[in-house]
């Protein structure tokens, strides 16, 4: 409204201290509400990148698990009990490489979300790299061995190595894949608590059953 030439100065003043006040509080608002979406939006992306990691956790675990179970299924369990085993347990064959588990994007876990998981999850990662170090250094040794045989010799130290590889496969493996299922249990856990919405990867029923024996 344009100020009348009745009106005193300071209604022109007020007039247009009123229309700045506008401009103000127009681009104040929409300062604000671009930085509450774009704060919305990282925290979206957080989100997601957590949902992500822990996803991709819980898929190295499960394949680590299937993995060495086979290796229990296949190898280990006919051969349990003989007393020959460290020679007559053949070579593992179906030890792959497996999906990276992301330590360094799980470090969100530190931050008041779960600071023990992070530390069991390292644990479980090492654990099942010292069976799969066994499985490998058995490898090589049984090799070693048998050319030496087929020769017509016999390596006492060899014998003695791989009795105490084979020896610690049996009892390195079944408690791997028991922890390892624990801390699967608890990445679970975690996602339900911090992240509802998304589904938790779970192993079936033949699978729980197959880790349900080994603890006997």
């Amino acid at each position: 409204m344009e100020p009348q030439a009745t009106d005193p100065i300071w209604m022109y003043i007020l007039r247009f201290v009123a229309e700045l006040l506008k401009i103000f509080l127009a681009a104040f608002l929409g300062a604000a509400c671009a930085f509450a979406y774009e704060r919305r939006k990282r925290l979206d992306e957080e989100g997601e990148r957590r949902t992500l990691s822990l996803r991709e956790a819980q898929f190295a675990f499960v394949t680590r698990i299937n993995g060495l179970l086979v290796v229990s299924k296949q190898y280990l369990k006919d051969q349990k009990k003989n007393p020959n085993r460290w020679v007559e347990l053949p070579p593992v064959l179906n030890i792959m490489n497996f999906p990276p588990v992301p330590l360094a994007e799980l470090s969100f876990l530190l931050d008041n979300v779960d600071p023990n998981l992070l530390g069991e999850i390292t644990i479980a990662q090492n654990k099942f790299e010292t069976v799969r170090n066994i499985i490998s250094t058995r490898n090589t040794m049984h090799d070693e061995f048998q050319r030496i045989f087929e020769q017509g010799k016999v390596s006492e130290r060899l014998q003695v190595q791989l009795t105490n590889l084979t020896d610690s496969l049996y009892e390195q493996l079944p408690d791997t894949v028991i922890f390892m299922h624990t801390i699967l249990g608890n990445i679970g856990k975690v996602m339900s608590k911090h992240f509802p919405k998304v589904n938790v990867l779970r192993l079936d029923a033949e699978v729980e059953e197959m880790i349900k024996n080994l603890q006997q």
